[in-house]
């Protein structure tokens, strides 16, 4: 049997509350829809020792005052904005790992393009190569950077939660069924690897930028320096600019192997 979650609280007679912390707990299992499956093995589990301490299941709830019913209003309202803003606020903090992943390596196939270019920007009658290296370098690593779009969704597939729930009780226990299954989803999510927070994101992009670019590209200039102005003062412009596309290419090639775990990555998540 199948049963929204405010209709198995009222079934077992307990509070819905109960039923989203043993949801959140692991102890009952939701349906993407946020609706319970009575059948699942866990959930078979956790309802059997209800019934085994509260007796029998009672199908109807019990009949409450207009006063009563109107403080189980609001408390639910005030569970469904409570839970409802922390949920959003959760989600805000987080993004789809397969975009971060597009994202990177939007990232390292600009500057990997604009790397092809650099060997023929330097001008090297400059009076300070060395300079005129590194601003070049600085502009390569400057590269146009791919946006994230703006409607981002972490997670499972976004369901409504209005800001308003409504005044009818039913509905607001619906609506909280809902979002318990949404939290639910989202933290499987977390689980599997499929979105991660925005934090271990720049970390990981810091990680690999501090190895490729930082280490790598943007010390280029000063390694490669000594030797240019050798081949460009004994074999003229001609050879140093072959000699500086060779270097250059290099470089490129070595942008490679990140590249292809980059894109490993985004196949992983798609």
């Amino acid at each position: 049997m199948v049963l929204k979650q405010a209709d198995l609280a009222r079934r077992l007679g307990v509070d819905r509350s109960a039923i989203s912390r043993a949801l959140e707990r692991g102890k009952l299992e939701s349906l993407p829809d946020g609706t319970i499956d009575t059948e699942n093995a866990t959930n078979k589990r956790y309802l059997s020792r209800w019934t085994a301490h509260r007796g029998k299941t009672r199908s109807q709830p019990a009949p409450v005052s207009p006063n009563r019913a109107a403080a189980q209003l609001a408390r639910a309202r005030a569970e469904y904005g409570r839970k409802r803003s922390r949920f959003l606020r959760r989600k805000a903090e987080h993004l789809p790992a397969d975009m971060f992943w597009q994202l990177t390596l939007g990232v390292f196939v600009a500057i990997q393009d604009a790397l092809r270019g650099y060997a023929d920007r330097v001008d090297l009658s400059s009076p300070t190569l060395e300079r005129e290296l590194e601003s070049r370098m600085t502009a390569v690593l400057s590269a146009p950077r791919p946006k994230e779009p703006r409607a981002t969704e972490p997670g499972p597939q976004p369901v409504p939660l209005p800001e308003d729930p409504g005044d009818n009780l039913d509905d607001v226990r619906s609506r909280l069924d809902l979002l318990a299954g949404a939290m639910h989803e989202f933290a499987g999510a977390l689980e599997d690897g499929t979105i991660v927070s925005r934090q271990d994101a720049e970390k990981q992009f810091s990680d690999l930028s501090a190895v490729y670019f930082n280490a790598g590209l943007l010390r280029l200039p000063r390694r490669i320096v000594a030797g240019l102005s050798s081949v460009l003062a004994t074999q003229g412009v001609k050879a140093a600019r072959e000699y500086l596309r060779n270097l250059v290419a290099e470089e490129v090639a070595r942008l490679d192997v990140p590249i292809a775990e980059i894109r490993q990555k985004v196949e992983v998540f798609a």
